[in-house]
């Protein structure tokens, strides 16, 4: 067993583990080194850890870079083998150097950097107690909204068109311990009174979540804000309202003012450049583990580039892009998407499988994210289409 931090001083120094049996790195007053060998035992004692600042690592074999890159911590991978540095960087590793004394002060420069950042990263995640990638000064912003309106009745969410205000409203009412329920389409509006006479006994409050009331009917609508102020005295139900910013104004009157007195902005992603990285990261490992197919390394620049950056329906889709279609990702065009090629190799239940999803996606960006229009035009029920977009 080993003590990671010996005692109130070496707190403060840069804390670095080295996975190696060759490697050592100079002693230094602001470092606190920790060497061992790679195994299965270590690995999981590292797992548990969420102290160190950056993991150096020299790999034998491919399966020690996939297995040590799995860990939540900063890795730079030092090895002499080209296609090792390939690997180590395709699952994520931050960088690749090789492990003699002439790139010590490059080392030094990069472990610092990153430790400054590791340790920036961590300092936010722990005032905001929200687990929300939030290094950008943007969603820091709305998380500080968010700490002061945990006892509000009602509360809107808006933003533009996939910007991952449905994803914001369950991670707070994850953070404030809510009980809640959503209400997608105005079919489902008679069920909320009964949900307010079955919670008004819960010992915890429940929150009731209503996406896009903007495109219920005026008369869903009334329905809605007679409702929500009947309820008004009840401290176990609040109420979400989550709205596409340039449709607000589709709000009958009385509704809009209910709704806009405390308002949540949910920042685009071209709002949050610091947290595009670990978006990008965080995707690409989800796809990977969903299609079993590792991930290949991602031009950040490029993505950037792109005239759909504030939009995260469509970065999830454009990497799972790269998962399907073996081409650069520079060279990556939304006419690639039916590939012919590429679907003559799959039998017809893949080949159909993929297709659905990429279509269903595309077409609800198309449709700015009206279900009943994307429903529509798909020739399936709403029922249908939200299960199908669960599945993705």
């Amino acid at each position: 067993m080993f003590e990671l931090v010996t005692n109130k001083d070496s707190k403060n120094k840069i804390q670095i583990l080295i996975f190696s049996d060759e490697f050592s790195l100079e002693e230094k007053a602001d470092y606190n080194i920790i060497k061992m060998p790679f195994n299965a035992e270590n690995l999981s004692k590292i797992q548990l850890e969420t102290d160190f600042d950056v993991v150096l690592f020299q790999p034998k074999t491919d399966a020690e870079i996939e297995q040590i890159l799995k860990i939540n911590i900063p890795c730079i991978c030092l090895t002499e083998i080209f296609d090792f540095a390939i690997l180590a960087m395709e699952n994520g590793a931050i960088t690749c150097f090789r492990p003699n004394s002439e790139n010590y002060a490059k080392l030094f420069e990069q472990i610092e950097n990153i430790a400054k950042k590791n340790r920036k990263i961590r300092a936010i995640l722990a005032d905001s107690k929200m687990p929300l990638i939030s290094k950008s000064p943007a969603i820091q912003a709305t998380i500080r909204q968010i700490k002061k309106l945990r006892n509000a009745h009602t509360i809107s969410l808006t933003g533009e068109i996939g910007v991952g205000k449905k994803f914001i409203a369950t991670k707070m009412l994850e953070f404030w311990k809510n009980n809640y329920i959503f209400i997608n389409s105005e079919d489902e509006i008679p069920k909320i009174n009964n949900y307010i006479e079955n919670f008004k006994n819960n010992v915890q409050k429940t929150t009731i979540i209503i996406t896009h009331p903007e495109q219920f009917s005026q008369n869903s609508q009334q329905k809605l804000l007679h409702l929500n102020q009947n309820s008004i005295g009840n401290n176990k139900i609040q109420w979400i309202f989550i709205i596409n910013q340039k449709d607000i104004d589709n709000l009958v009157g009385n509704l809009k003012q209910r709704i806009s007195i405390f308002n949540i902005r949910v920042p685009n992603l071209a709002e949050r450049t610091e947290d595009l990285e670990q978006i990008v990261r965080i995707f690409q490992r989800n796809i990977s583990k969903k299609l079993g197919k590792k991930a290949r390394i991602i031009n950040l620049e490029t993505i950037t580039k792109k005239t759909w950056t504030t939009n995260f329906i469509q970065l999830k889709l454009y990497i799972e892009q790269m998962f399907y279609i073996e081409r650069q990702i520079d060279e990556l065009h939304s006419s690639d998407l039916l590939f012919d090629d590429f679907f003559l190799t799959k039998n017809l239940k893949d080949s159909t499988t993929i297709f659905e999803r990429i279509y269903l996606q595309k077409q609800i960006v198309l449709q700015e994210h009206n279900i009943q229009k994307t429903a529509k035009i798909a020739g399936i029920n709403r029922t249908t289409l939200y299960r199908k977009l669960k599945e993705q």
